[in-house]
C-alpha cells in the first residue's frame, strides 16, 4: 500500500502526466486544426455545422472549441488565428 501522495508521485514521474490535445491517443484533431477552425468561425462567414463537416467531427466539439471548453489549454491569445 502507498499514500495518497505517494500515489500521485508515481503517476506523475512514472507514469506520466494526463496527455491533452494532440498527444491524447483519442484526438482527432492536431493543435494546427483547432487555430484553422478557430480563423474559419471567427473570421469567415462559414457556419460552425460547415466546419465541422470539414474536419470530419461533431457540431458540438466545434462549438466546444470555439468557447474555450475544449482545446482549451492552447495560448490562443495574441496569436494570429490560422498561425501557430
Amino acid at each position: 500500500m502507498c499514500t495518497p501522495k505517494e500515489n500521485i508521485e508515481h503517476k506523475d514521474n512514472v507514469l506520466g502526466k494526463h496527455n491533452r490535445g494532440a498527444n491524447s491517443g483519442l484526438a482527432k484533431l492536431t493543435n494546427k486544426d483547432i487555430y484553422s477552425i478557430l480563423n474559419l468561425v471567427n473570421n469567415y462567414n462559414i457556419t460552425q455545422v460547415e466546419v465541422a463537416q470539414m474536419f470530419n467531427v461533431c457540431k458540438s466539439t466545434i462549438c466546444r472549441i470555439k468557447s474555450g471548453k475544449r482545446w482549451g489549454h492552447l495560448e490562443l491569445r495574441g496569436l494570429e488565428y490560422g498561425n501557430p
